[in-house]
């Protein structure tokens, strides 16, 4: 049985794969701790990681949901998903009488795999040294809108990045809740950073 906040959920479906031949990466893991628990999603070059500290969970279990459900848990009234035995449930909170409902039940699937070590590519080390240049795709960055909107509970939203040279990633703390670990891409020169000479140099 699993209970977590609904927009967390949300949250880590961003960093999942999309119709990858590796099956499992196209869910979220969700993984039990002493209190709480983690949602963990990867697409192999990209990595999330994100603790509901209210939530709870059984046993670890990687889950997919129909699209029905995904554009739900995205509503500003969605308030937690209970998944169990099959069954996905959104309860929805009501903001004026604080009355909670489900207001959605829709069947889900338990993907019947092994999840990757994900703690592989984070840095063992808890203080880091951070180096000159990092590489990766615009497109994952892009996406930390989107986590910081559904995970962030503060007025100010923020995104904390530090590349870590030796595991080759970028650590990217979004909220007091999620890391989002970027893999970084194989180019040529990727590390060193020129400034343009038309940055550098005042015109006359």
């Amino acid at each position: 049985m699993i209970r977590v906040k609904a927009h967390l959920l949300a949250a880590s479906f961003i960093a999942a794969a999309r119709n990858d031949i590796r099956y499992y990466l196209n869910g979220v893991s969700v993984e039990p701790m002493e209190e709480g628990c983690l949602l963990v999603s990867t697409d192999g070059h990209r990595l999330l990681v994100i603790y509901d500290k209210d939530g709870f969970c059984t046993e670890p279990e990687i889950v997919s949901l129909p699209a029905l459900m995904h554009a739900q848990i995205k509503r500003a009234d969605a308030f937690t998903i209970e998944l169990n035995k099959g069954m996905a449930k959104l309860k929805t909170k009501q903001k004026k009488d604080k009355v909670e409902s489900y207001s959605l039940t829709t069947p889900y699937i338990v993907i019947d795999a092994n999840y990757p070590d994900w703690r592989k590519v984070i840095p063992s080390d808890k203080k880091l040294v951070s180096h000159d240049c990092s590489v990766f795709n615009p497109l994952y960055v892009k996406d930390l809108h989107l986590i910081s909107k559904y995970t962030f509970n503060g007025n100010w939203p923020y995104v904390k990045m530090f590349s870590e040279k030796k595991s080759k990633t970028t650590l990217c703390e979004v909220s007091d809740c999620a890391l989002y670990v970027l893999m970084e891409l194989n180019i040529e020169n990727s590390d060193t950073f020129i400034v343009p000479s038309w940055a550098r140099n005042k015109q006359p």
